[in-house]
């Protein structure tokens, strides 16, 4: 082996150690009292961490490849109080700034959307808004969320989000009251 492929196989070597070293755990509410505050401050490969509480927001992952999860995101009594609100005020969730399986909402309840506004995006996704995206969503409660037009619990254009064990519940939409795609 030569010395110039040493010193890249060390120089690799140290680049996964310090990438793995320099991920955040970050705690709402201690570190921060909103998950949007949170996210906001996170760097690629965070971890936010949601203690249970009902947090009246929106929140939007702005393309950042981090996970944001509750405290026990496998435990249903967390997950059923680990509540993201949006008060009747827009889209619960957004991804919509190319968001891949680097990003991963895991372990909430996701409730009170209302998608009625004017423009298009305004009137779809009331629960969770796709927008050329992939992330991962998984454990989570989509529940009494409304949509003007389609995708009461979610909209996804031109998306393709993975979804394990969620339950989507008591959404209401003109079209596609649970889920509506549209590509």
């Amino acid at each position: 082996m030569s010395c110039f492929n040493r010193w890249s196989a060390i120089f690799l070597i140290f680049s996964v150690i310090f990438s793995s070293l320099s991920a955040r755990e970050i705690n709402v509410p201690a570190d921060f009292s909103t998950i949007q505050a949170a996210i906001d401050d996170a760097n690629n490969g965070d971890i936010v961490v949601v203690s249970p509480g009902r947090y009246y927001e929106n929140i939007n992952f702005n393309g950042k490849a981090i996970t944001v999860r509750s405290s026990e995101p496998d435990k249903p009594d967390i997950v059923a109080n680990t509540i993201i609100d949006a008060n009747g005020i827009g889209s619960v969730i957004k991804f919509v700034s190319g968001e891949d399986a680097d990003s991963i909402l895991d372990g909430f309840t996701v409730t009170g959307g209302y998608a009625m506004g004017p423009g298009h995006s305004a009137f779809n996704g009331a629960g969770i808004y796709c927008l050329n995206s992939g992330p991962v969503i998984k454990n989570c409660i989509i529940k009494d969320n409304k949509a003007g037009d389609a995708g009461g619990g979610m909209y996804n254009e031109n998306s393709s989000p993975t979804l394990l064990n969620c339950i989507f519940r008591n959404n209401t939409s003109y079209s596609g009251n649970g889920i509506n795609s549209y590509k």
